[in-house]
C-alpha cells in the first residue's frame, strides 16, 4: 500500500506543479491532472483492487514526469523557417469554413451509411439505441468503412470549434450549434469515451482558436465541468445501452462499498472506467519484458499490418486487450500499456518523454495561432487527457481525424482557386 500512497502523492504533486506554472491546456496539465485523479480514485479501494508493487509506481511516476519534460522542453523548440512556413500557410476563416462544411457533409454521408447497414443487419432501434449485438459487430470489424465516419465527425468537431471561435456575433452562435452536432452524431459509434474525446476536441480547439487568454480559474473550472459531463455521459449512456451495477455480475460478485451501500451504485462503472486501468498496469508490468516483444507494432499496428502484406517479417498487434482474470476483468492498460509492449520497461519511459516532446511542439505552434497546428493540437489532446486509462497517441480515430481535417482544408484551398480561375501550383495537385 506505500507504493500506491507514494506514487498518488508524488503524481497529485506533479498535477498541482503543472497548474501553478505552466499555462491553461499546456499538455503536460492533461497529461498529469487526470493521472492524478485516477491514482487518488484508486487509493480509495473501493472496489478490492490488487496492490500496486513498487515497480509499477516507479514506472508510473517515471513516466509521467517525462511526459511532463517532453512536454516543457518541446514547446521551446524554435525553427524560425518551419514557423514562418506554418504562418504563410496558415488558413483564413473562409477556407476553414469551407473546410468544416465538407466534414460535416462527410460526417453525414458516413453516419447515414452506417446507420442503414446496422438497421438493415439488426433492426432500426438496435443502431438507434447501441445494443450488445450492434457494438458487438462494430468490434468484430463489421462497420469497418462507415464506422469511420468518427474521423469526419471529431475532424468537423475541431474545424467547427475554430470557426465558432473565430466568428463574430450571431455567426458564431450557428457554428457552435454546429460543433455540438458533429460531437452528438459520434452518439451512434456506441463509444461512450469517444463522446467524451470529442468534447475535449471542441473545448481545446475553441479555447486556443480564440483571441481571450483562459484564465488558471477559468481551467479549473473547466475542468470540474469536463468531469461532470464525462460522468453523466457514463451515468446516462450506460443506462441507455444496459452497463450498469445491476448487469454486471462481476462487480457484484465482490466485496466492495458499493455492494455496502446501495445509494452509490450508480457510481460504480464510471469509477472502475476511472481507477481499474491503474491495477491492471501493474498486471501487465509483471507480465512485461525488459525490451518490449513487439518492436513498434503495438504502437504503429495498422502501419504494421501493411508492410507484412508486402512480405516484411511483421505483425501487427491488437489495438483490443485481453481481460485481466476474475474478480475484475479489466482490458485497457493506462499509455504505459503500448510503451511496455514495444520497448519493455527499459524503453518505455522515453518513448511517453517522446509522446510529451511532441505534444509540447504542437502545443507551442497552436500558442502562436497556427490553426493547423490548432487543429491537430485539439484532435491529438484527448490521447493525453485519457492516458491514465489507455495509449491513444497513434489511435486510427484520432490520427484518422487529422488527416481528414487537413484534407479538407486542402480541398477547399483547392476549390477556392478553381471558382477564382486561379492558377493552381503543381505542388497542390500532387
Amino acid at each position: 500500500m506505500t507504493a500506491s500512497y507514494v506514487m498518488a502523492a508524488v503524481l497529485t504533486g506533479l498535477a498541482a506543479g503543472t497548474l501553478v506554472w505552466l499555462p491553461p491546456l499546456h499538455p503536460a496539465q492533461l497529461w498529469s491532472i487526470p493521472w492524478a485523479l485516477a491514482c487518488d480514485l484508486y487509493v480509495l479501494k473501493l472496489l478490492p483492487y490488487r496492490t500496486l508493487s513498487v515497480g509499477t509506481a516507479a514506472l508510473a511516476c517515471g513516466a509521467s514526469v517525462a511526459f511532463v519534460a517532453g512536454a516543457v522542453a518541446g514547446a521551446q523548440i524554435r525553427r524560425a523557417p518551419f514557423r514562418q512556413s506554418l504562418e504563410r500557410k496558415n488558413p483564413g476563416l473562409h477556407l476553414l469554413r469551407t473546410a468544416a462544411v465538407l466534414c460535416l457533409g462527410l460526417t453525414a454521408l458516413f453516419l447515414f451509411a452506417f446507420v442503414a447497414q446496422a438497421a438493415t443487419r439488426y433492426g432500426i432501434r438496435a443502431a438507434l439505441i447501441s445494443t450488445v449485438a450492434v457494438r458487438d459487430a462494430v468490434g468484430a470489424g463489421e462497420f469497418a468503412a462507415t464506422i469511420k465516419y468518427v474521423y469526419a465527425a471529431l475532424a468537423a468537431t475541431a474545424l467547427c470549434a475554430i470557426v465558432a471561435a473565430e466568428e463574430p456575433g450571431g455567426s458564431a452562435v450557428r457554428w457552435r450549434f454546429a460543433t455540438l452536432l458533429a460531437i452528438a452524431s459520434i452518439y451512434f459509434s456506441t463509444g461512450r469515451g469517444t463522446l467524451v474525446v470529442a468534447m475535449i476536441v471542441a473545448l481545446v480547439a475553441y479555447v486556443l482558436a480564440r483571441a481571450r487568454r483562459l484564465s488558471r480559474a477559468q481551467f479549473i473550472g473547466g475542468c470540474v465541468g469536463v468531469a461532470v459531463l464525462a460522468l453523466l455521459i457514463f451515468v446516462v449512456g450506460g443506462r441507455l445501452i444496459g452497463k450498469t451495477y445491476a448487469n454486471n455480475p462481476s462487480i457484484q460478485a465482490v466485496p466492495s462499498a458499493f455492494r455496502d451501500h446501495p445509494g452509490l451504485r450508480v457510481l460504480a462503472l464510471p469509477y472502475e472506467y476511472a481507477s481499474a486501468p491503474i491495477p491492471a498496469l501493474d498486471v501487465q508490468v509483471h507480465a512485461s519484458t525488459a525490451w518490449g516483444r513487439t518492436h513498434g507494432c503495438a504502437a504503429l499496428s495498422e502501419a504494421c499490418r501493411v508492410l507484412h502484406k508486402f512480405g516484411l517479417p511483421l505483425e501487427g498487434a491488437s489495438r483490443i486487450r485481453p481481460f485481466t482474470t476474475d474478480p475484475l476483468p479489466w482490458n485497457t492498460y493506462t499509455a504505459l500499456d503500448i510503451p511496455l509492449l514495444d520497448g519493455g520497461y527499459v524503453l518505455a519511459i522515453p518513448i511517453v518523454g517522446l509522446c510529451g516532446l511532441l505534444m509540447g511542439w504542437l502545443w507551442a505552434l497552436a500558442s502562436r495561432r497556427s490553426f493547423l497546428a490548432i487543429c491537430a493540437y485539439a484532435i491529438l489532446a484527448p490521447a493525453a487527457a485519457t492516458s491514465y486509462g489507455s495509449f491513444s497517441f497513434t489511435a486510427p480515430h484520432l490520427i484518422g481525424a487529422v488527416l481528414v481535417a487537413f484534407a479538407g482544408l486542402a480541398l477547399a484551398r483547392l476549390l477556392r482557386r478553381i471558382l477564382r480561375h486561379e492558377p493552381i501550383p503543381m505542388g497542390e495537385l500532387r
